[in-house]
């Protein structure tokens, strides 16, 4: 399913097949979802779009015809499914392994810096994972993984989520007391060649690409990513 379709799906009926409804709030909290593709829009751009919709009564109307407009603010392409640690095979594995994590991963789930993943492999993942030289991908670690990826979700991964795991975003939040959460700017004004990082994304698992590697790198990581990747397209 495309993902404007899946966008249109989520807004709130009208009477009128043609027309839909949303509170800002909730259209503004796409960009943090990642749904607005962050390396082309500023948050400031997506709300000034926003401004020119029609409202009523505090509400959003957002017309079938108006989609076109609307998608091209969207993130393009397949979206596959977030990246779950679980899934990894117990077992050990190599200090280049970690490296491989992170270049085929975290660097695209999460907001980490290569700098910062190593500094966490020196301070955090080798003094309490490690067993002899390699390190031991157990569930301790696992759950290591998964706190880690909540707490520096990239806005591709938040997307990720929010398009496979509906059940677990609330369409239209409920009011609080208090400040709302404010909705961080993930634009970053760089030229496009720099984002799309080609010689990496190539290997990615994410990506409808076949992975490819050398002889320098880890051919076990890389398979086993490919059938995690098989394992999810292979569902119905």
């Amino acid at each position: 399913m495309e993902l404007i379709q899946l966008l249109w799906e989520r807004l709130q009926p009208t009477k009128k097949a043609e027309e839909r409804v949303a509170s800002l709030t909730y259209l503004e909290e796409l960009y943090a979802h990642g749904v607005v593709d962050t390396k082309k829009w500023s948050l400031n751009q997506w709300k000034l779009y926003l401004q020119t919709l029609p409202q009523e009564e505090g509400k959003i109307i957002i017309h079938k015809n108006s989609l076109p407009e609307i998608q091209k603010f969207l993130v393009q392409g397949k979206l596959r499914r977030p990246f779950d640690p679980t899934r990894l095979k117990d077992g050990l594995r190599t200090p280049a392994w970690l490296e491989e994590l992170y270049s085929k991963v975290l660097l695209f789930e999460t907001s980490l810096t290569q700098a910062n993943w190593k500094n966490l492999c020196q301070k955090e993942i080798t003094p309490q994972f490690s067993k002899g030289e390699k390190i031991q991908v157990s569930p301790p670690f696992k759950d290591y993984l998964l706190q880690l990826l909540e707490k520096h979700s990239s806005p591709r991964r938040k997307l990720e989520q929010w398009y496979h795991q509906p059940d677990e975003i609330v369409s239209e939040p409920a009011s609080t007391s208090g400040s709302p959460t404010p909705i961080r700017d993930s634009y970053i004004d760089k030229p496009i060649e720099l984002l799309e990082k080609k010689k990496i994304d190539k290997l990615y698992y994410h990506y409808d690409q076949q992975p490819q590697t050398n002889d320098e790198e880890d051919l076990y990581f890389l398979e086993e990513l490919a059938k995690l990747e098989k394992e999810d397209d292979e569902e119905p």
